[in-house]
């Protein structure tokens, strides 16, 4: 696949996810994915996960979002089969609490499928807000 055509695929990726299709955002991953989200293990999020692991808990993160959570890419930068996007994630979680992460995904493609996935954000943010609230 060609690098614009990769960078339609990541386009489109975080586009379902915003629009809380689930089920078409997570279609677009390939089944022998290798999801890797960095930071430490105070954050239980933080890890390298399968395909079935990441479904479950992005879905369970999603739904801490009763409006939605926006997932808006402000850049791109692609090489052969990878893509970094740069996003700014927005959304209110169901105690009220307005969430703003900025987010660096690095994922690349196999056959318009995302294969590998590198996830990085403000980890310590995320935790408070999300999780210990």
């Amino acid at each position: 696949m060609s690098v614009e055509t990769n960078k339609k695929l990541a386009a489109e990726f975080f586009g379902k996810l915003s629009t809380n299709d689930l089920t078409g955002a997570f279609a677009m991953i390939g089944e022998d994915v290798v999801w890797c989200v960095a930071g430490s293990d105070l954050f239980r999020f933080s890890g390298t996960k399968t395909k079935a692991e990441f479904v479950k808990i992005a879905s369970g993160i999603l739904s801490v979002f009763p409006e939605g959570l926006t997932l808006a890419p402000k850049g791109m930068v692609a090489e052969g089969d990878a893509v970094a996007v740069e996003i700014e994630g927005h959304g209110i979680t169901t105690k009220g609490r307005t969430y703003d992460n900025i987010y660096l995904f690095l994922l690349k493609f196999k056959n318009g499928k995302i294969v590998a996935a590198k996830e990085y954000m403000d980890t310590l943010y995320a935790k408070v807000t999300l999780v210990d609230a």
